[in-house]
């Protein structure tokens, strides 16, 4: 059996955000015919508790947790000195990176396969080893979407981050085999972006459509009421979903409880950011934090919303909303790289004004009818099908 090296930037266990969620099934699928050695790093000490869970899909692990305060600041300092990504400072580790040498050296493995480009940093081109990198998104692209919501400092880092790690995705790709991309839109924006054409792919996200199934007995997460239930999914110290919260607080909640209709929205997952904790007031808007499963509340909510105004790649919490046959508005943003066939149960919002009409549509139409969405997504977005395109790739 061929071996492969694994580079994650996050441990890819809770599948609890998209990034971890992609990551974690791709560890799943190279498991069943590889001998995987996996490299990754815990940024949220809640992971801990998994690192043992991940020992059945490997045959070595490199985990590592935080760096000390004073050891994150002096990467910091060099990769400004030198005019290279943050964003690869955050994940530089010497441990790690020895780790990675003594297994190329000693030919332990194959090849390498790399999550996300700040674990590209451990490959070399002196390696001579068949290396394939999952860039996901094109996140040069998204710190330049980030400096354009802010200005001062912010905006001069945010863009420093976008140029830099532009630089190093080029060089990435170039020194690769191949280079995978969540959407064809994320692929022909980085072709753009890097005027690189060769060796470029897509490979779409998927859903376990028998985990996120509205077959299982879940228990109702909901204090009782009459009120039509709204609910947003995500990591809440993610800053594109504070931002889409917090947009739709602004411009359709408080609009509609103004007009007098009631209704209640559920801000749902782990680490909400002080803003969205301050949206929380009993009322009707409620903010959860980290709950241990998300099924309940796509199950008994009566819709829910994917406002994003900057998104790049797949978002994993509308294809799961509708395998719970949970119908769900959402801005065009969040549907890039979904393709279904129509259904009522997906309904897009193009402006401010569609997003209150659809709202309050929903709200009316409450309790009515099954959309049977998640049959909709068992066809066209189970895990088996995305992947199953790499295998040609890995050899």
């Amino acid at each position: 059996m061929k071996s492969i090296l694994f580079l994650v930037h996050r441990i890819p266990y809770p599948p609890n955000k998209g990034d971890k969620i992609r990551s974690y099934h791709l560890l799943k699928y190279l498991s069943k015919n590889y001998k995987v050695y996996l490299g990754a790093f815990v940024d949220d000490q809640h992971d801990w508790q998994y690192v043992n869970y991940l020992k059945q899909f490997t045959d070595e692990q490199m985990i590592l947790g935080r760096k000390s305060h004073y050891k994150s600041l002096f990467d910091y300092a060099t990769a400004f000195v030198q005019y290279l990504p943050l964003s690869n400072a955050m994940y530089r580790s010497t441990k790690m990176q020895n780790w990675v040498n003594k297994l190329i050296e000693t030919k332990q493995v194959d090849s390498v396969l790399v999550f996300s480009s700040s674990m590209a940093q451990y490959i070399e081109p002196s390696h001579k080893i068949k290396t394939i990198v999952d860039f996901v998104d094109v996140d040069s692209l998204k710190w330049e979407q980030y400096s354009k919501q802010y200005s001062g400092l912010k905006r001069w880092i945010y863009r420093r981050e976008s140029h830099t790690l532009s630089k190093f995705e080029k060089k990435t790709a170039q020194n690769s085999q191949l280079s995978i991309f969540v959407t064809d839109s994320e692929a022909n924006h980085f072709r753009n972006r890097s005027t690189l054409s060769k060796n470029i792919i897509s490979l779409g996200n998927g859903v376990d459509t028998d985990y996120f199934s509205p077959v299982h007995n879940l228990e109702d997460p909901f204090p009782p009421s009459t009120h039509c239930k709204i609910v947003f999914t995500g990591m809440m110290d993610y800053w594109p979903n504070v931002d889409a919260v917090t947009w739709f607080v602004k411009n359709v909640v408080y609009k509609l409880r103004n007009q007098g209709i009631k209704f209640e929205f559920y801000i749902v997952g782990g680490n909400p950011s002080s803003t969205i904790q301050k949206l929380h007031n009993c009322i009707d808007i409620f903010v959860t934090g980290r709950v241990d499963d998300m099924r309940p509340y796509l199950k008994f909510a009566n819709f829910a919303v994917a406002p994003l105004r900057i998104a790049r790649g797949i978002q994993n919490k509308v294809l799961e909303a509708l395998s719970m046959d949970c119908p769900i508005i959402v801005s065009p943003e969040a549907l890039e790289g979904i393709q279904l066939p129509k259904n009522p149960g997906l309904l897009i919002a193009q402006d401010t004004q569609c997003w209150r009409k659809l709202v309050i549509q929903q709200i009316k139409q409450f309790n009515q009818g099954n959309y049977r969405t998640h049959d909709l997504i068992k066809e066209n977005y189970s895990w088996q099908t995305a992947l199953s395109g790499l295998d040609k790739y890995l050899g």
